[in-house]
């Protein structure tokens, strides 16, 4: 990872963060701090430009619970089996889609963690209003904060939330 950027990645749905550590999903991230539902930090024994937030990503609404959801063979979300519900599921678009929402005490752990790895590596940026989609910034190495979908465009993984993204905006210079 570009020491000039900081990535931010769901985890997807897991039990807990032990069973993250030992995915495929942890593998691919590699993160070096991952933020848990509650707002403690847990070591992600990675490369420590990247965050994880403990986040099931996708979520669909059955009996008025949200449920962490993967595709089915026909392409449709459906709830996973044995899934606990989360918290409220949000939609910042049109979009069609719904992820779990960031809450406050995550949103509050990642401002800290955000303001302490920029002061750390010395890194001051432009916001970026392309945050969500593939940006040209952050795959030319620009400084920054980006999403995983930042880089990918099969990566939806952490959803553009209004907070998260006034965030963000808040920290650049």
């Amino acid at each position: 990872m570009n020491a000039k950027q900081i990535k931010i990645v769901a985890t997807g749905y897991y039990p807990d963060v032990t069973d993250y550590l030992f995915s495929e999903d942890w593998q691919r991230d590699f993160p070096g701090f991952i933020i848990d539902r509650d707002g403690e930090v847990h070591g992600g024994q990675g490369d420590n430009n990247v965050i994880a937030l403990e986040n099931a990503r996708r979520v669909v609404l059955r009996d008025g619970r949200w449920w962490p959801a993967a595709p089915d063979q026909d392409g449709r979300f459906v709830p996973i089996e044995g899934a606990d519900p989360v918290r409220c599921g949000y939609e910042i678009c049109d979009c069609g889609k719904a992820y779990e929402m960031i809450g406050d005490k995550q949103l509050k752990t990642l401002r800290r963690l955000l303001k302490s790895l920029l002061s750390q590596f010395n890194l001051t940026f432009p916001y970026d209003n392309q945050l969500g989609a593939i940006c040209p910034r952050a795959i030319a190495g620009g400084t920054g904060i980006y999403f995983a979908s930042s880089y990918d465009k099969r990566r939806d993984d952490i959803h553009p939330q209004v907070e998260l993204i006034l965030l963000i905006k808040s920290l650049a210079s």
